[in-house]
């Protein structure tokens, strides 16, 4: 087996296994039905929370799916080494760690998504606004915080900013994680909360374990890899 289609193999397992995950917390949350506090009062502008004021826009289904590519991009930017091979599954064995501490705090701090829109907004493509119904109607409104859709991506976003060299490479891929991220609040999917706390634990994760262990990697003999 290619270290490329072993990649991809493991990838796959990881991203079919902790949506699974996801889904099976989110329904256990949903039949608790307990929310334990409201996000959006952390974060008020005037009389309004900021929550509140971001725009409810269906078009940006399309950016908040890139989510599954972020299991993929990485075995296309990993270097063809073997210490690039340890990266990749230092990477996907941190995602699955990450996961599961997202799936620990939906069910020890359960809150409700409360800002979801069913009325199509004026000028928009009830296409759209049909797409963000079918992911509404299969994705109870829990599992908020922190958000997987930013932590996740997150992680993979770090590891391959340190793979790639160039500068644009690096804008390109982080400017693609910073909108997918912000997909999540004008999809009414997540919270501003939620947003910043995927972030925030995603970069924590990085830098307090997973970035130390790749340079342990880095610092040992290495070779390319074929395949």
């Amino acid at each position: 087996m290619s270290s490329r289609s072993g990649g991809v193999k493991a990838a796959l397992i990881v991203a079919v296994g902790t949506i699974c995950g996801y889904f099976a917390v989110n329904e256990l949350a949903a039949i608790r039905g307990v929310s334990v506090f409201d996000p959006t009062q952390l974060f008020v502008l005037g009389d309004l929370t900021i929550d509140s004021r971001i725009p409810y826009l269906p078009w940006t289904v399309m950016i908040y799916k890139w989510y599954g590519t972020y299991f993929l991009l990485p075995v296309l930017f990993y270097p063809k080494t073997v210490a690039g091979v340890r990266e990749l599954f230092g990477l996907y064995t941190g995602m699955i760690s990450l996961a599961f501490i997202c799936y620990a705090l939906f069910l020890l701090f359960p809150v409700e998504m409360t800002l979801r829109v069913d009325v199509i907004p004026e000028g928009s493509s009830p296409f759209f606004h049909e797409m963000n119904r079918v992911i509404h109607s299969i994705d109870r409104p829990f599992n908020t915080w922190p958000s997987m859709h930013v932590a996740l991506p997150g992680l993979a976003t770090m590891v391959m900013g340190g793979w790639l060299k160039g500068r644009f490479g690096k804008a390109l891929i982080y400017g693609c994680w910073i909108a997918m991220s912000i997909s999540t609040l004008t999809t009414k999917q997540h919270f501003l909360w939620d947003v910043l706390t995927g972030g925030l634990l995603a970069g924590i994760y990085w830098r307090c374990l997973l970035r130390k262990s790749l340079s342990e990697v880095e610092g040992k003999p290495d070779r390319v890899i074929t395949g």
